[in-house]
């Protein structure tokens, strides 16, 4: 048996030798080392990974650094044991952004994050700054274990235990350079929650779907995070009484959705006109909302550059006008039918 594997690893290793062999004299082969990592910039990580066993030399160039920079597992749902794997295989101080897809949704019992993968992530990692994990179970993670260095994260669609953000009002190591944040979809996030996360000047919120949110935990971030570029509530249980607050507090908004909050009225749409450097805006199916003040509207925020009023009644009726006030902003107005 022994024989027989010695006889085995020698042809494995003969056949990767005419590998290399064929490879230099190929066109593909003679190419420099440089335009081929350029080639292999724009492979998804499992053809690299598959693509390394061709031959030494291809072997050597996907265990370059510069290729592990971004990479995106999300197609993938990778389970815990393999992204342990590619942590330890291929990450190191250059990578900048990972993402990731967990089974929260799937019939598979398992995990694609442990506080043990989180804390080697930060030793390996120093330099991620952008981490985006969707669909994963986060009852068994500590927020303490994610990265220091993160600028940008990212959990969408994932469960979360409550106040899983509780350490942020009281650590000012935890997530020290924090910018953008995207709860989107996940559970459980309350007005407590908000009064965590407030404690980072962030520039982005989403919190689209988050159905607990309401206009006290609006009020508390109008008040605390006055340098909000990107605030987004589509699906949020607010009222006009969040749009006071925004309106008088967020004055350096960018981007503002508001789709699907179905309990705001043409009594709050008026105040949205002291934010006057808007340039995104979303209204989309907030049908207690009449088409006249959404024209006054227009008229103020003379830098909007894109405006969302699908499925508002009688929308369509002043399109044409708003499209005439404001020539550079793309003006969607479509009435979605009713099945």
């Amino acid at each position: 048996m022994a024989g027989r594997g010695a006889a085995r690893a020698a042809v494995e290793e003969k056949s990767k030798l005419l590998s290399d062999r064929s490879l230099c004299e190929s066109p593909f082969g003679k190419l420099p080392d440089n335009i081929i990592l350029e080639i292999f910039y724009f492979l998804d990580p499992r053809d690299m990974c598959r693509i390394a066993r061709v031959c030494k030399t291809w072997n050597r160039l996907i265990n370059d650094k510069l290729l592990w920079r971004h990479v995106d597992l999300r197609n993938y749902r990778v389970d815990l044991r393999s992204v342990w794997k590619v942590i330890r295989n291929h990450f190191s101080s250059t990578l900048l952004s990972l993402k990731l897809k967990g089974f929260l949704h799937s019939v598979r019992k398992t995990e694609c994050l442990s506080n043990a993968v989180l804390q080697d992530l930060k030793e390996r990692c120093p330099n991620l700054s952008h981490l985006e994990i969707m669909e994963a179970n986060f009852n068994s993670l500590d927020a303490s274990t994610l990265p220091s260095s993160l600028t940008s994260l990212v959990l969408q669609y994932c469960e979360l235990p409550k106040q899983w953000f509780k350490d942020l009002s009281t650590d000012d190591s935890l997530l020290p350079k924090l910018q953008c944040l995207d709860l989107s979809f996940s559970t459980r996030i309350s007005q407590a929650d908000l009064k965590d996360i407030c404690n980072r000047p962030l520039r982005e919120l989403k919190l689209n779907g988050c159905y607990r949110i309401n206009d006290t935990g609006i009020q508390h971030i109008a008040e605390t995070l006055q340098d909000l570029e990107v605030l987004e509530l589509a699906q949020c249980d607010i009222t006009d009484l969040s749009l006071h607050h925004i309106s008088r507090h967020l004055k350096k908004l960018d981007k503002l959705n508001l789709a699907d909050c179905n309990s705001l009225t043409e009594t709050g749409v008026p105040s949205l006109s002291l934010l006057k450097n808007l340039r995104w805006l979303s209204l989309a199916h907030c049908n207690r909302i009449v088409n006249t003040s959404l024209l006054n509207l227009a008229k103020s925020l003379k830098l909007l550059k894109y405006l969302d009023i699908s499925d508002i009644p009688k929308a369509v009726e002043v399109a044409d006008d708003i499209r005439c006030t404001l020539p550079d902003c793309e003006i969607v107005s479509e009435n979605i039918p009713v099945q």
